[in-house]
């Protein structure tokens, strides 16, 4: 388990399938009992904030709260849309750590699975919940918590979209941030060391 993310990242090699009630528990827990739920909203705020999106909001702690709150209903949104969808095709719903070495694999391990995922068999598939998941959660924040500016349309598609940038980037730091602080630890322990 990595505790910045609350996600059990198996690598490849050592992968088993979850079972229904386990893929729900692990939605469960990654969204009521993680520190994501707190941290994986602030990106978006910061973005959007810095884009004054929505406009209506001002630029003040007042909209960045407004700004946090839409996120977080989205990302709860988006995480049901996902669990749910990949459990309806028995997909995985994890971030799989890529047992490879080099950094290109890797890299093309963690894109990749912005828009698949492994089946119940271990193979690589199309994941539509992550997709779905998405505009899901845009839809949720500009339709149902946005005031409705000029171009809602467009600031759906903007946001859905912007999704895929952010989960690309969670994925990377899910493939190479253990590595770093596996490195940290290691440092710190030989410079204590007598």
């Amino acid at each position: 388990m990595q505790p910045l993310f609350g996600a059990q990242l198996p690598k490849a090699g050592r992968w088993q399938p979850l079972s229904q009630r386990e893929r729900w528990r692990l939605f469960v827990k990654q969204d009521f009992a993680s520190p994501v739920t707190v941290v994986h909203p602030i990106i978006p705020v910061v973005l959007t904030f810095a884009k004054r999106s929505p406009q209506e909001w001002p630029r003040t702690g007042i909209g960045a709260a407004q700004r946090y709150g839409a996120n977080w209903v989205g990302t709860l949104a988006a995480d049901f849309t996902r669990t749910t969808v990949a459990m309806a095709l028995h997909q995985e719903v994890r971030y799989i750590a890529c047992p490879c070495s080099g950094g290109r694999r890797r890299v093309w391990n963690a894109l990749r699975q912005v828009v698949q995922t492994y089946d119940d068999k271990g193979q690589w598939t199309f994941a539509p919940g992550r997709v779905a998941a998405n505009y899901t959660s845009a839809a949720v924040v500009v339709y149902g918590i946005y005031p409705q500016g000029a171009s809602p349309f467009r600031e759906f598609l903007n946001n859905g979209t912007s999704q895929f940038y952010y989960t690309a980037l969670g994925n990377l730091s899910r493939e190479f941030l253990p590595d770093l602080v596996r490195l940290i630890r290691k440092k710190k322990k030989h410079h204590t060391q007598p």
